[in-house]
């Protein structure tokens, strides 16, 4: 390739880095990709681009090939080209998902080599949600007790992909009191998750670092929850009471739902517990959240109508 066609792909991708239309940065990739077939950086702008995903698919496979390290080499996650490879595999990972998931587990592995201490790519949670669209709920029940007690410091503690993984298999595979266990580990792991996958809530500022990172989990979980409506229903339900009683169920969903928790009878002992709660809060107001959090996971495991039992 000669100097003049690498100038012209150079002026082309710094044009379509800085499109603010996706149409327009697609029509600059298409063009860059006349001149170079195998130009990774254009294959990555037109996957995000496009509408098709057919073409989504074939571009992000594409640029897997092309960037995947040569035998013996070890790509540094923390240097360019270790993060744009891992940028190929999230988004390929995520693209798979929906319509191909017996390809995301391989994706994914590759992806969890990748982890460090410093900070974990989304390979676990894309691998933990493949498994339980494929009906592999076994394995990653045993995924799951493996991450377990990994460290001293940490014993007994599972990830949020963990702890909401394993809480849809054993729902999935009907083990209900383990199910209802399991759900209400998760809701003290990551309480807001639920809020963001049943579109309770809308997504955070992308300033709101640790807000975005829960939201990210709950689109890729959303996959998995979407595939049984009882599973989705029993979520919805856990979802509303636990926000209900600390504060986190926006009004508007609790007017929608709030006539079949009537009729259901559920909504009195409900408002009951709302106002210890809030008693509590008016003689200590200074109370921490996870507190409530707490008295809340508490009353619902005493009362397991709100978990399916």
């Amino acid at each position: 390739m000669n100097d003049k066609v690498t100038q012209q792909i150079e002026a082309l991708l710094d044009r379509a880095f800085e499109a603010e239309e996706a149409q327009e940065a697609y029509e600059l990739a298409r063009q860059v990709l006349e001149l170079d077939g195998d130009n990774a950086d254009a294959l990555v702008l037109l996957s995000d681009a496009t509408e098709d995903d057919e073409e989504r698919l074939g571009a992000l496979r594409r640029a897997r090939e092309l960037l995947a390290p040569g035998e013996g080499e070890v790509y540094d996650p923390e240097e360019d080209d270790g993060l744009f490879y891992v940028s190929v595999l999230h988004r390929l990972g995520s693209a798979l998902l929906m319509d191909v998931p017996e390809e995301v587990p391989d994706v994914a592995r590759e992806l969890m080599a990748f982890d460090t201490e410093e900070g974990a790519t989304l390979g676990r949670p894309l691998l933990y949600t493949a498994l339980l669209r494929l009906g592999r709920f076994d394995e990653l029940l045993a995924l799951v007790e493996g991450e377990e007690g990994q460290s001293e410091e940490e014993e007994g503690c599972l990830s949020v992909e963990g702890a909401y993984g394993r809480a849809l298999a054993l729902f999935r595979k009907g083990d209900d009191k383990g199910a209802a266990e399991a759900l209400l580990d998760a809701l003290g792991t990551a309480p807001e998750l639920p809020f963001y996958l049943l579109d309770f809530w809308v997504e955070p500022d992308e300033e709101e670092e640790d807000e975005a990172e829960i939201c990210a989990l709950a689109g890729l979980f959303a996959a998995a929850w979407l595939d049984d409506e009882k599973a989705l229903g029993w979520l919805t339900t856990a979802a509303m009471a636990f926000g209900y009683l600390t504060d986190r169920l926006p009004e508007e969903v609790l007017a929608e739902m709030r006539p079949l928790l009537d009729e259901a009878g559920l909504m009195e002992v409900l408002e009951e517990e709302k106002g210890q709660i809030d008693a509590l809060l008016t003689d200590s107001p200074d109370l921490p959240l996870e507190e409530i959090d707490f008295r809340a996971l508490d009353f619902m495991a005493a009362n397991p109508t709100f978990l399916g039992l």
